[in-house]
């Protein structure tokens, strides 16, 4: 990593230390400032507000951009960001913003941003291609879970108290479980399965004795718990 020099300069009677950060070297990561300012700078562009402009999104992750390794010894890999958002279509409570404007589909926006030059080299907005779960985003899960009714209900039955719960979550991709369903159903479509639309995660709950016999499937976009599942 890029290391911080330290000097001492004498003069006008005075002693001091000055410290300099020296260039970072070519394979380290991003610094805390690099990702700060990559972060700035992504929900600056102004194809970046149009999209995130009043509704309830989060940051997933800010990351060093994998580069193609250089031609030459002496070229420098560029130093370039992956800051990648999902915008929430709908739904209360606050992660960045609080003023809310319901869309119809969630989205994931995906920045490229070139630490070196300061500027945003691209921008795109995706469909259908979710990220992979932020932390805070499953401890929002939980909490949407245990003001659910339902949930509550099965928690009594099982004897277990809501400030005993261990859980996890990972993210609901319906897509994957549409093989197999009765031919005579009516196929999953965004009115009737929200979660091709929205960003659901299935929350998995243990108590001291082990796993729960059911697991509420929650949306983060509209912030509630969409169905409880029981295991098999």
């Amino acid at each position: 990593m890029g290391v911080v020099l330290l000097s001492w300069v004498v003069g006008a009677g005075r002693v001091g230390m000055v410290q300099a950060t020296a260039e970072p070297l070519p394979a380290d990561p991003l610094s805390v400032a690099e990702v700060a300012r990559a972060s700035d700078l992504a929900l600056q562009h102004p194809d970046v507000q149009r999209v995130v402009a009043k509704t309830r999104y989060r940051i997933i992750f800010e990351q060093r951009r994998l580069e193609e390794k250089p031609k030459l010894r002496q070229e420098k890999p560029p130093r370039r960001a992956d800051v990648v958002m999902y915008v929430y279509s709908t739904g209360g409570g606050s992660a960045n913003s609080a003023a809310l404007a319901p869309k119809p589909v969630d989205r994931t926006v995906h920045v490229v941003v070139d630490i070196a030059k300061d500027h945003v080299s691209e921008v795109r907005v995706l469909e259908s291609v979710p990220p992979p779960v932020h932390p805070d985003e499953q401890q929002e899960a939980l909490q949407i879970a245990l003001r659910d009714p339902r949930v509550l209900k099965r928690l009594g039955l099982e004897g277990v108290a809501p400030d005993k719960i261990r859980s996890s979550a990972g993210l609901y991709q319906p897509a994957s479980e549409i093989e197999g369903v009765d031919p005579k159903a009516a196929p999953p479509t965004p009115a009737n399965q929200p979660c091709l639309r929205n960003r659901c995660l299935r929350v998995f709950l243990q108590g001291d004795r082990g796993p729960l016999s059911f697991l509420p499937l929650v949306n983060l976009s509209r912030q509630v718990v969409d169905r409880i599942e029981e295991l098999k």
